[in-house]
């Protein structure tokens, strides 16, 4: 059998995904053996992932920026600051507000509390509500530190679409 591709080779293996035949030259383009097609695909699904699944932090970026400009407005004493500065601080309340839910997203995995069945009083309930302020503080670190590189990242996946 020749190569769905290149007609002149001989196939040496098929699509993990669609089942065509493959050649050296196609199996050695990616990691793992599949064409041109279900690679395209899957970057495309896995690109509509990334955007669903941070959508959120945009969001809320923008109403925490919105939310600061607004306090900042508000507030008489601050009308004297400087436009820059003021601006500077609705950037920083916008980043906190959307970093916390892209740090959110990033330690899901790092927390897993082991649920014990038990009829009287638990500590369990406890530990769970301690893990999940401990993930609330790392979250808001995380975040802050993790959403310029994935606006980053999000961007260059965009243009590339």
């Amino acid at each position: 059998m020749n190569c769905f591709y290149h007609p002149n080779e001989e196939s040496t293996t098929f699509c993990e995904d669609c089942g065509k035949v493959l050649c050296k030259i196609c199996t050695s383009r990616y990691e793992m053996s599949i064409c041109r097609e279900c690679n395209l695909k899957r970057n495309s699904i896995k690109r509509k992932m990334e955007h669903r699944q941070y959508a959120p932090s945009f969001v809320l970026f923008i109403i925490g920026f919105f939310a600061m400009l607004i306090l900042s407005c508000i507030n008489e004493e601050r009308i004297t600051q400087p436009f820059a500065l003021r601006l500077l601080l609705c950037l920083c309340g916008g980043w906190i507000f959307g970093g916390t839910i892209w740090g959110w997203h990033i330690t899901k995995t790092w927390f897993h509390p082991k649920v014990y069945i038990n009829t009287g009083l638990s500590s369990n309930n406890f530990y769970h509500s301690a893990a999940q302020l401990v993930r609330i503080f790392l979250a808001i670190i995380v975040g802050i530190a993790a959403m310029p590189i994935g606006i980053i990242k999000i961007y260059i996946s965009f243009i590339k679409a």
